[in-house]
C-alpha cells in the first residue's frame, strides 16, 4: 500500500485441542522443567506408600476377624449345649450321682469334654472361676457334707478326679481370656476348692434344677 509502512505482526503458534494447559503455558523453544524430589522427600513419600499397603492389609484382617466372631457367637451356644448334652446329671445332689460323674470321667474323651464345658463356665480371676464351676457341679446341700481332707465324717474331695477337672478347666480358661490374664498354678486353685467346701454351709442353692 503506497504511503503507509508495512507491519510485520508475531506469528502465534497453533494450539492443538488436545493439548494440555501446562503446554499451553510452556514457551516456545523451552523444555517442560520435571521436579526433583530431595532425599529427605523421597524418603517420606516412600514411607507413606508403605504405610497406606499396611493400613490395607490390617483392614482386610480386621474383616477377617469381624467374620471369625460372628461365626464363633454363632456356634458357641450350639457348641455349650452339646458339651452339656454328653454329660451324666449335675450339679450334683447325692453320692450316686458323684460316683457315676467321677466314673464318666475317668474315660479320656469324657474328661476333656467336661474339662472344655467347664471352662466356659469359669470366668473371671481364680476365684470365680472355681467358684463358679463347682457351684455348677454340686448342689449346696450336699457339698456341705464334703471337705478336702475327709475329716470330721465328711466325704474326701481330695483324690477326686474332680480335682484334676476343675484345675484343667480354670487354667483353659485362663488361656482363652481375652484379658490374657496369668495361668493359675494347682496349688492356688486346690486351695480356692477347699474354700467353697469350707464355706459352702454360708451359701444357698440358687436352683435344684439338675441339667
Amino acid at each position: 500500500m503506497v504511503g503507509s509502512e508495512e507491519v510485520l505482526l508475531p506469528t502465534i503458534p497453533a494450539v492443538n485441542e488436545e493439548q494440555s494447559e501446562q503446554d499451553i503455558e510452556t514457551p516456545v523453544g523451552e523444555t517442560s522443567r520435571v521436579y526433583q524430589c530431595t532425599d529427605t522427600e523421597s524418603l517420606i513419600l516412600s514411607t507413606i506408600l508403605e504405610i497406606q499397603k499396611v493400613q490395607e492389609k490390617l483392614l482386610s484382617k480386621v474383616v477377617a476377624i469381624e467374620a471369625d466372631i460372628k461365626l464363633i457367637l454363632t456356634s458357641s451356644a450350639q457348641t455349650y449345649q452339646g458339651l452339656k448334652d454328653n454329660i451324666p446329671a449335675i450339679p450334683i445332689g447325692n453320692n450316686e450321682q458323684w460316683a457315676e460323674l467321677e466314673s464318666w470321667a475317668l474315660e479320656k474323651t469324657n474328661h476333656k469334654t467336661l474339662v472344655r464345658y467347664l471352662s466356659v463356665i469359669g470366668q473371671g480371676g481364680t476365684r470365680a472361676s472355681v467358684y463358679l464351676i463347682l457351684s455348677k457341679l454340686f448342689l449346696n446341700r450336699f457339698a456341705e457334707g464334703i471337705n478336702w481332707t475327709g475329716q470330721n465324717g465328711k466325704s474326701k474331695f481330695e483324690n477326686s478326679t474332680l480335682v484334676t477337672v476343675i484345675t484343667e478347666a480354670v487354667q483353659l480358661q485362663a488361656t482363652s481370656n481375652a484379658e490374657k490374664i496369668q495361668i493359675p498354678s494347682d496349688e492356688k486353685i486346690q486351695r480356692k476348692i477347699k474354700n467353697w467346701f469350707r464355706t459352702s454351709k454360708g451359701r444357698k442353692d440358687t436352683s435344684e434344677v439338675q441339667k
